[in-house]
């Protein structure tokens, strides 16, 4: 169970999955060129069955047949959300692209993906190690290695030392999701100090904040992101390019704003549905796109 068995191939796929679900079924012909259904029920399968990224998915994303996928952007944003789970577990690039694993196109990738899935499901991470057994295997050795010799001068070192002072008072509690403290109110001015503390460009006016554009989002995201080593790889260079024909697509901006929402309302512990990526796009409700 390795990251270096991850080949694109219909056999590998088919016997690393079919390792953790039965249904559905592993066929060839399911596997040559995966549909939506197939690689929905896959995922859902492997994320129940293994109790992993349990709260990755709104209730409206588990219903395949929901109106969250009546469009080509819900089904994009989909994928979106694992492959940016995965990349980030297992400190891989996943080159599969949204778009095209919908379209039934570079099927290899999304044979890749399902398989990434499968190892990040069962505990893998950027080692390619199981990180349950690992730390097992870890806290073994230790315990095996320390001597009697070791125990008594722990023991001793116990008995001589002063008794510890009180601990301290528990800190307050932090803003919703850990977010330091800090008051995150959508603000015009709160919003330029916190990023123009993070990068300079782009600049911070008021005319760009007051209704941002598409264009300015994303340049902030993107410096944001890089001036920080926050989720490297996260985004694949259709999407980091904001004059690409992939990012001239009303429904792939939806996208990729839902994208980065999510992972930062999952990095948070917030919810996701106090903005609507549509809305940012079409430059409304403006200080919900600032608290952003």
């Amino acid at each position: 169970m390795s990251i270096a068995d991850v080949d694109g191939s219909v056999a590998a796929t088919a016997a690393a999955v079919s390792a953790i679900i039965k249904k559905p079924p592993m066929k060839d012909k399911f596997l040559e060129r995966p549909p939506f259904r197939f690689l929905h029920d896959v995922i859902s399968g492997i994320i129940k069955a293994k109790n992993w990224q349990t709260d990755l998915y709104t209730d409206e994303e588990r219903n395949a047949k929901g109106p969250a996928f009546a469009e080509k952007a819900g089904k994009c944003a989909f994928f979106e959300k694992i492959i940016g789970v995965v990349s980030k577990q297992l400190g891989v690039e996943v080159s599969a692209q949204p778009p095209k694993i919908i379209g039934g196109k570079e099927c290899e990738e999304t044979r890749k993906l399902l398989h990434y899935i499968a190892l990040a499901a069962q505990g893998v991470t950027g080692g390619g190690a199981d990180e349950s057994k690992e730390s097992k295997e870890e806290s073994k050795e230790e315990t095996k290695e320390e001597s009697p010799a070791a125990a008594e001068s722990k023991e001793e070192t116990k008995e001589d030392s002063p008794a510890p002072a009180p601990a301290p008072a528990p800190a307050p509690a932090p803003a919703a999701g850990g977010g330091g403290g800090s008051a995150i109110d959508g603000d015009l001015a709160t919003t330029q100090k916190m990023v123009s503390a993070v990068i300079k460009k782009p600049p911070m006016k008021e005319k760009l904040l007051n209704r941002p554009p598409f264009r300015f989002v994303h340049d902030v995201v993107t410096n944001v992101m890089a001036a920080t080593n926050y989720r490297p790889n996260f985004f694949n260079a259709d999407e980091m390019d904001p004059k690409s024909s992939h990012m001239e697509d009303k429904g792939n901006r939806v996208a990729y704003i839902k994208k980065i929402v999510d992972a930062v309302s999952q990095d948070l512990g917030i919810g996701s549905d106090y903005i609507n990526p549509k809305a940012v796009l079409g430059g409304k409700e403006v200080e919900k796109t600032r608290m952003f």
